[in-house]
């Protein structure tokens, strides 16, 4: 039997319909790319936020930026970049995390890894530097150590509010008081000198010894380095930074460590006066 007429008509208005849709699947760009997402364009220029620890990062009185690490960046690393660097700050550490995109920066000066931060920011292969976590106390107190054995039973211990802290501290027993703000590790030994806290924790012993002899008539207080690994420390870089962009942090980090020393730029920062 013959298809009726109408069953022909509707055969070929199937057809056209087949046709229609089979051109628009090649010739319609996706959403994503419709509305750009996935295009990377190169910042003019980078903004690295950073919180007060020197000699690494701090303000001179005038206000500007200063410290090893904002050296080894604005001096000697961004030049080979290719692209200018702004430092900013400086910010309280836990605020630089959580509002880093609101305060429209590009990077964070100085941060440890964590998985956590892994996926907040894209970290270089290379640190430019490492760090020893270590505890103050005065020189009157009876924490005369810290080893893997130490208990701390109940005793404040000053923090700074989001920063990375050893299990060896976590599991010591202590009593962890954490502070907010600019100046966290000048207020927590403001507190030990007080007696509000009997130890101060930073991530850095040389930013303790530091912030220590910045303190005008301060007792006699002991660093007690934390029996843990040193901390490498990154700058890091906003998930939307073009790769290309920290691929050349890492190839210029990389040659000015090969002829300049860290601990060199540091040396030149200790006992520089801070805002």
């Amino acid at each position: 039997m013959r298809p009726s007429s109408s069953f022909r008509q509707i055969g070929a208005l199937l057809c056209r319909v087949i046709l229609v849709v089979v051109c628009l699947c090649f010739s319609v760009p996706s959403a994503a790319h419709a509305s750009g997402q996935g295009s990377q364009n190169t910042p003019t220029q980078l903004r690295v936020g950073f919180f007060l620890a020197p000699p690494h990062a701090y303000t001179l009185p005038s206000g500007q930026s200063a410290g090893a690490a904002v050296d080894l960046l604005v001096e000697h690393i961004a030049p080979l970049m290719g692209i200018p660097v702004e430092v900013v700050g400086p910010y309280p550490f836990a605020r630089l995390l959580h509002d880093f995109d609101a305060r429209k920066l590009d990077g964070i000066l100085m941060l440890s890894r964590t998985p956590e931060r892994e996926l907040l920011f894209t970290f270089p292969k290379t640190p430019f530097h490492s760090m020893s976590p270590s505890l103050a106390v005065l020189d009157a107190s009876s924490i005369t150590e810290f080893t893997p054995e130490t208990r701390l039973a109940g005793k404040r211990v000053g923090t700074i509010l989001g920063a990375w802290m050893p299990k060896i501290l976590l599991t010591s027993g202590a009593r962890l008081d954490p502070t907010v703000g600019d100046s966290s590790t000048a207020l927590n030994l403001q507190k030990l000198i007080g007696g509000r806290v009997e130890a101060v924790y930073a991530p850095d012993g040389a930013t303790l010894k530091e912030m220590i002899r910045r303190i005008p008539h301060a007792p006699a207080i002991r660093i007690l380095p934390i029996p843990a690994p040193r901390l490498a420390v990154y700058t890091v870089f906003a998930r939307q930074i073009p790769a290309d962009i920290v691929q050349r942090y890492e190839q210029a980090l990389q040659t000015v460590l090969s002829t300049i020393s860290y601990k060199s730029l540091e040396q030149q920062h200790l006992l520089a006066p801070v805002r």
